[in-house]
């Protein structure tokens, strides 16, 4: 019973330091899947607005020969975003499919954030 607090302060220290990298990958674990789900409606709505805007006379190009309310580079740039978003995920996907739990996780919250974000953006 002869332990001061520095001891104990110590050993704590040192508990947190270990753990938190396990903490993490479970926080990422659990958080995932819900964060793919919320990338893959943003993707979606980015589907749906980019056909609206090609097709609604909005787009780039009307019928009636006058421009849009986006460029034809604006919308090109969102398709390809999009695009290049689906890859990402897809082939993210895939390799952190392969990974053992035990293992920091390649596809992140914070990483699908940044995409969302980008998409956002456009």
């Amino acid at each position: 019973m002869g332990a001061k607090a520095e001891d104990y302060e110590s050993r704590l220290a040192s508990l947190k330091r270990l753990s938190g990298p396990l903490i993490q990958r479970v926080v990422e674990h659990h958080g995932r899947p819900e964060a793919i789900r919320s990338l893959d409606s943003l993707l979606g709505a980015a589907e749906v607005f980019l056909n609206g805007a090609r097709t609604s006379g909005d787009g780039a190009t009307s019928s009636d020969g006058k421009a849009g309310a986006f460029t034809e580079v604006e919308l090109q740039t969102l398709e390809k975003l999009i695009s290049d978003t689906k890859g990402w995920k897809t082939k993210m996907e895939e390799e952190q499919s392969k990974l053992s739990l035990s293992v920091a996780p390649k596809l992140t919250i914070k990483a699908i954030a940044e995409k969302m974000a980008a998409l956002d953006r456009e």
